[in-house]
C-alpha cells in the first residue's frame, strides 16, 4: 500500500465555496499488481542419472515479485509453491524413477499468470552388460549380437545410450544395443562391445569361433514392413538338402532370445512379434 492527496492545496485568494479538509488528507490505496511476464525457465544438467540432484532456476523479465505465488511442478507428483521471487527462483529437485519429465514454473498474481516449462531425462545405472552370440557364426553370413544391458531399477530406460563394437579389428558404433556383422575368415576372435551413456562407461567381451558354411540358405519374410504387436511369419529354403540331426537358430534382432530348432522341417517357418518400433535384422 501507498499513500498519496486527494483535492487541492489551499492558497492564498481561493474561492472554494463547497470544501472540506478531508480533501487534503492521505488517502490509502492499493499498489497496482502486473501480472508476471517473460518467465524463463533453466536447468544445470537436463540429462542425469536416478537419485542425483538436479538444479533448476528461472528469471522474470516483468511484472510483481514481491506479492506473486511461484508453483514448481516436477512432473513426478511433486510441487512446492513459494511466495515472492527472491524464494522461489532456484530449487533443487532428485528423481527416483529413470522416466521423462517436464517441469514447470508457474508465477501468478492478482495482476495474471506467467508459466515456463523444460524438459528432463532421467536415465537408469546400468549394473551389467553381457554379449548374446549365436551358438554357430558362419563366414561370409550375416549375424547378429545382442548387447543385454542389466540397468539397477529393472528398466531400459537410458539417456542416449551408445554401443561400440569391435569385430574382428573391425569398430562400429551404434544407437540400439545390437548390430549385424558379416564375417570374411574363419577363425576364433574376440568381440567386445562398449556401452557410454550419462551415467558412465560399461564393457564385456567374449571369444568367438567362425566357421565355414556347409548349407546355403534362403531367407524370406511374410512382410518387410508390419505395425508392433503383428506377428511376421519368416521361412527359408535350403539349395542342398540337410540332415535331420541339423541344428538351425533364429535370431530376430531385437532382445529376444534366440530359438534353437532341430531338423528342417520343424525350423524352416516360424513367426516373431517385435513390441518396439525399429528395424531390424533377422538371420538364420
Amino acid at each position: 500500500n501507498y499513500s498519496y492527496t486527494s483535492g487541492y492545496r489551499q492558497i492564498a485568494g481561493d474561492k472554494c465555496v463547497v470544501g472540506s479538509e478531508t480533501f487534503f488528507l492521505p488517502i490509502e490505496a492499493e499498489c497496482p499488481v502486473v501480472a508476471p511476464g517473460d518467465i524463463d525457465l533453466m536447468v544445470s544438467k537436463a540429462s542425469e542419472v536416478v537419485n542425483k540432484s538436479i538444479t533448476f532456476n528461472f528469471t522474470q523479465g516483468q511484472g510483481a515479485k514481491i506479492v506473486t505465488q511461484y508453483e514448481w511442478s516436477y512432473g513426478d507428483d511433486s510441487n512446492s509453491v513459494t511466495i515472492g521471487y527472491s524464494n522461489a527462483n532456484s530449487t533443487n529437485h532428485t528423481y527416483h524413477t529413470p522416466g521423462d519429465y517436464i517441469v514447470s514454473i508457474t508465477a501468478s498474481n492478482n495482476g495474471g499468470f506467467g508459466v515456463d516449462d523444460i524438459h528432463v531425462y532421467i536415465s537408469d545405472i546400468i549394473v551389467n552388460v553381457t554379449i548374446k552370440a549365436p551358438s554357430f557364426i558362419s563366414a561370409e553370413a550375416p549375424v547378429n549380437f545382442f548387447a543385454n544391458v542389466t540397468t539397477k531399477y529393472g528398466t531400459k530406460h537410458l539417456v542416449n545410450p551408445k554401443y561400440t563394437w569391435k569385430l574382428a579389428g573391425e569398430k562400429k558404433v551404434s544407437e540400439t544395443s545390437y548390430i549385424s556383422y558379416t564375417f570374411t575368415s574363419v577363425g576364433t576372435v574376440t568381440i567386445e562391445v562398449t556401452v557410454f551413456y550419462i551415467g558412465g562407461i560399461i564393457q564385456d567381451s567374449v571369444p568367438i569361433t567362425v566357421e565355414k558354411s556347409i548349407i546355403k540358405i534362403n531367407l524370406t519374410a511374410s512382410t518387410y514392413k508390419e505395425l508392433v504387436d503383428i506377428p511376421v511369419i519368416f521361412s527359408f529354403t535350403e539349395e542342398q538338402e540337410s540332415s535331420t540331426l541339423t541344428t538351425y537358430e533364429w535370431s530376430y534382432g531385437d532382445s529376444s532370445d534366440n530359438i534353437i530348432i532341430h531338423g528342417f522341417s520343424n525350423a524352416s517357418t516360424t513367426n516373431h512379434i517385435y513390441h518396439t518400433p525399429g528395424e531390424y535384422i533377422v538371420s538364420l
